[in-house]
């Protein structure tokens, strides 16, 4: 299933345990004031990830994958 959304939707899908594979693009920005987090919400514990592919493109945009690294969820 491919889910777009914010912060908040990233992080109950985490929480649940529920997140196999993560695109996150990067803008050639500075934003300030009020600027959230990647990920919002509470998990049991760290997400490993492996970064599978990173593409820069001409304009400076950065483009990453990231999958499940092996063993899951390690809690703390």
């Amino acid at each position: 299933m491919l889910c777009e959304g914010g912060p908040t939707l990233l992080g109950e899908l985490a929480g649940a345990d529920a997140v196999d594979e993560w695109c996150f693009t990067i803008a050639p920005m500075v934003v300030g004031d009020g600027a959230r987090r990647v990920l919002a919400g509470t998990l049991a514990g760290t997400h490993g990830v492996r970064l599978d592919r990173l593409f820069v493109d001409r304009d400076g945009y950065v483009f990453t994958r990231y999958l499940r690294a092996a063993g899951g969820i390690t809690t703390r």
